[in-house]
C-alpha cells in the first residue's frame, strides 16, 4: 500500500510541475495560448499547443506577437518594425500585465501587506493596504517611468520572496524627487516578469 501511495504521490507531483513548466504566448488580439515553443526565428515562432505536445507544428508570425513568457521566467517582447510608432495597445497590455503582478504578488518590504496598483495616464500610482485589501494604509505616490534613473535589478531571498529595484522621478503630495523604488514580491518567476514588464513599459513611453 504504500508504494502504491508513494506511486500515486509521485504521479501527482511530475503532473504538478509539467503543469507549470509551459510557455505563454500573449497575442496583440488579446488572446493567450498555452505552448510549448519549438523555434523562434526571424519572422515567426513555432510551437506546439501545450495540450497537445505530440500534436501538429503551429507557426504564428511575430508581427501578431506581443510578448512570450518562457517556462524559465524569460521575456520576450516583440517590437513594431517602425521604432518611431508607438504601439497603443502595446502600452496598453503592458500596463494591464504590470497592474496585475502587482495586485496579485506585490507586496510591502516585509510582505505584510500588499501592494495596490493602478495607471494615471502614463504614472503608475502604488499603495500600501491592509491585509484584505479593502483600505489604503500608505500612498507611495506617482511613478514616472519615463524619467528612470536607473533600473537596479533584482534582489532575490532564499525564501523565495524577491524584490525589484528602481531608482525613478516619484510625486509625492506636491513634489517630484528622485527615489528608490522597492516592490516585494511573493516569488522569483513573478519578481523577474514584473522587472521585464516595466523596462519594456520605460522603453515604449520614452519613444
Amino acid at each position: 500500500m504504500k508504494i502504491i501511495n508513494f506511486s500515486l504521490s509521485f504521479a501527482l507531483l511530475l503532473t504538478s510541475i509539467n503543469m507549470i513548466a509551459q510557455d505563454k504566448i500573449y497575442l496583440k488580439s488579446g488572446e493567450n495560448i498555452n505552448a510549448k515553443i519549438i523555434e523562434v526565428n526571424l519572422n515567426d515562432v513555432k510551437y506546439n499547443k501545450y495540450t497537445n505536445l505530440e500534436g501538429p507544428l503551429y507557426t504564428i508570425v511575430k508581427s501578431d506577437i506581443h510578448m512570450v513568457i518562457y517556462e524559465n521566467g524569460e521575456t520576450d517582447i516583440f517590437k513594431s518594425s517602425n521604432s518611431n510608432h508607438i504601439d497603443s495597445s502595446s502600452v496598453e497590455k503592458t500596463k494591464s500585465f504590470i497592474i496585475q503582478i502587482i495586485n496579485n504578488y506585490g507586496s510591502s518590504l516585509k510582505g505584510r501587506n500588499p501592494f495596490q496598483a493602478s495607471f494615471e495616464g502614463e504614472y503608475l500610482r502604488i499603495r500600501e493596504t491592509n491585509r484584505n485589501q479593502t483600505s489604503v494604509i500608505y500612498d507611495l505616490g506617482v511613478f514616472d517611468f519615463s524619467n528612470v534613473y536607473k533600473f537596479d535589478g533584482v534582489s532575490y531571498r532564499s525564501s523565495g520572496r524577491a524584490y525589484v529595484n528602481i531608482w525613478i522621478l516619484n510625486k509625492r503630495k506636491k513634489y517630484w524627487k528622485k527615489e528608490k523604488l522597492i516592490i516585494g514580491v511573493s516569488d522569483h518567476n513573478n519578481a523577474k516578469k514584473l522587472n521585464n514588464a516595466l523596462m519594456e513599459y520605460s522603453r515604449l513611453i520614452k519613444k
